[in-house]
């Protein structure tokens, strides 16, 4: 699922149910060439880009994960990837 403005995103193989929020742009999604399970339930929070096309921003979420992953820019502009549930 795709929010409003969202382009110029590329996405690896291997990847079940993600969403994308709204202003998702110059993003890659990688996974591992043969993985041996599938990258489920993830979420791009809102706002989450990188600077261009030449230089998006590499997010890697960890396959067979058991709960859903997030991944977004923290305040100061660092890419941070959780799982809101190992948390509390």
């Amino acid at each position: 699922t795709f929010g409003n403005y969202c382009w110029n995103n590329t996405f690896g193989n291997y990847l079940c149910y993600l969403i994308a929020d709204d202003n998702v742009k110059y993003v890659a999604v990688v996974t591992a060439i043969s993985s041996p399970g599938y990258v489920q339930r993830a979420r791009i929070l809102n706002g989450t880009s990188g600077s261009n096309s030449s230089n998006r921003l590499q997010i890697a979420f960890k396959t067979n994960a058991k709960g859903c992953q997030f991944a977004g820019l923290n305040s100061s502009g660092i890419l941070k990837i959780w799982t809101p549930a190992d948390l509390v």
